[in-house]
């Protein structure tokens, strides 16, 4: 009988591209098991049982989760995917740093956590397609508890979520997120990150949504009315993306081993922050925040 035809092998990811990056950064794979050894002790040794040491803990292991994840785009050469990637990492490294400062904070964050699966939900009902009898009344039930935080929070003598529009009618309408304060300045509070803004915050914007600049990315000028398409690896932003991520880390770390007082965490990151310097050329508060 004829040999059955095999299919198509598929790789995912680049053998070339993960040489070319152990070839430009031979000492991020050599000392990786340093800032590993870093992430083991700051998520298996942490004990607590309050509000905002349960969502700072959660945040920062987000970040790591995240920062696993711009290492696998950026040594496969994806490196404005990286950058995408890296802007949540961020707002989750700063938001962490806010409630470590304003623990009396952290309530309003979880709380409009109703509000966004009330939104989601109305969404989903409007949108959707056809939904279990099960699933249609979970929806229902998550908008029903949005609408009756909405509503507390407007009677409320100082509301949580309502932000002016008319003072002189006293208008107000829902706000957009779970706080007054308007990200950048949130950032500008929290110490050093603050230096990560341009980088790690307003950078990967434009990528992360339709903008002109994305677009500007991909392509290349050729002459006065013409460009080109740019295909292929991007490995200057991703090893910039992973650089950043990396610097990103190091201070979630450093947030755990200062509210959490794990033992053995500062002398780790002690030598996870060498290691860096080995790796990047440029100690973590350089990268950070860079000289203009």
């Amino acid at each position: 009988m004829p040999e059955s035809p095999q299919p198509p092998s598929l790789i995912v990811g680049s053998p070339e591209e993960w040489a070319s990056f152990a070839e430009a950064r031979p000492g991020f794979f050599e000392k990786h098991g340093v800032l590993r050894a870093a992430i083991d002790l700051a998520f298996t040794k942490v004990q607590s049982d309050t509000l905002p040491d349960l969502v700072i803990f959660l945040s920062s292991r987000l970040c790591a989760d995240e920062f696993r994840e711009i290492f696998l785009l950026s040594a496969n050469g994806h490196g404005l995917a990286a950058l995408r990637l890296l802007r949540g990492m961020y707002e989750r490294a700063v938001t962490a740093r806010f409630l470590h400062l304003h623990p009396e904070a952290t309530q309003d964050f979880v709380d409009y956590g109703v509000i966004q699966k009330g939104k989601f939900a109305s969404a989903l009902l409007e949108n959707a397609g056809d939904l279990s009898q099960e699933r249609v009344e979970r929806l229902k039930q998550a908008k029903a508890d949005k609408d009756a935080m909405v509503a507390e929070d407007k009677q409320a003598t100082s509301p949580r979520f309502q932000v002016s529009v008319c003072k002189p009618c006293s208008t107000t309408r829902l706000n957009h997120t779970w706080t007054r304060l308007d990200f950048v300045t949130m950032a500008k509070q929290v110490g050093t990150l603050g230096g990560f803004l341009a980088s790690c915050y307003h950078e990967p914007t434009f990528h992360t949504h339709g903008t002109v600049i994305a677009l500007e990315a991909c392509t290349e000028s050729v002459g006065e009315d013409a460009f080109k398409l740019l295909f292929g690896p991007r490995r200057k932003e991703a090893a910039r993306a992973l650089m950043l991520a990396h610097a990103i880390l190091l201070n979630v770390l450093g947030l755990i081993a200062e509210r959490f007082q794990v033992a053995g965490l500062p002398e780790a990151l002690d030598l996870a922050g060498k290691a860096y310097l080995e790796v990047w050329g440029l100690d973590v508060d350089a990268a950070i925040a860079p000289k203009p």
